[in-house]
């Protein structure tokens, strides 16, 4: 809350990885649009590898949130290929210390919104075999 408010007061005093947290809490609340606005605010090119890759996270988890019902599976094959490159790209000593917890609960949501047995297998393994670095 503190951050957001912060963030609210005046966006462009605070560094785009900050704002990626903020993304990320957003989505895993089902606060969808708003996470997609602040990730309007955010440039990739900006951020070093370790929020890159969260910012990767929050980006597949938004695919899926965002997409039709109908089209939520799709979106999950196409997200978990996303994460999954984003993981190979960042170098294992980048990886974010929280990002292994924030990694399972991004998975965990993007089970649940996609729905189906195949998306509740994958999160379930991601959660006890994530392999980050």
């Amino acid at each position: 809350a503190t951050i957001r408010a912060a963030l609210e007061l005046d966006p462009g005093e605070f560094p785009p990885d900050m704002r990626t947290w903020l993304v990320i809490a957003d989505a895993l609340a089902g606060r969808t649009e708003s996470a997609k606005e602040h990730r309007k605010r955010i440039d990739p090119d900006l951020l070093l590898p370790g929020p890159h890759l969260m910012l990767a996270a929050a980006d597949a988890l938004l695919k899926v949130q965002s997409a039709e019902a109908s089209a939520r599976p799709a979106a999950w094959v196409e997200a978990r290929k996303g994460i999954k490159e984003a993981v190979a790209a960042c170098p294992g000593t980048e990886v974010p210390a929280a990002f292994g917890k924030w990694y399972r609960r991004i998975v965990r949501r993007m089970a649940t919104d996609a729905g189906g047995l195949k998306a509740k297998l994958w999160s379930w393994w991601k959660s006890v075999n994530p392999k980050i670095n």
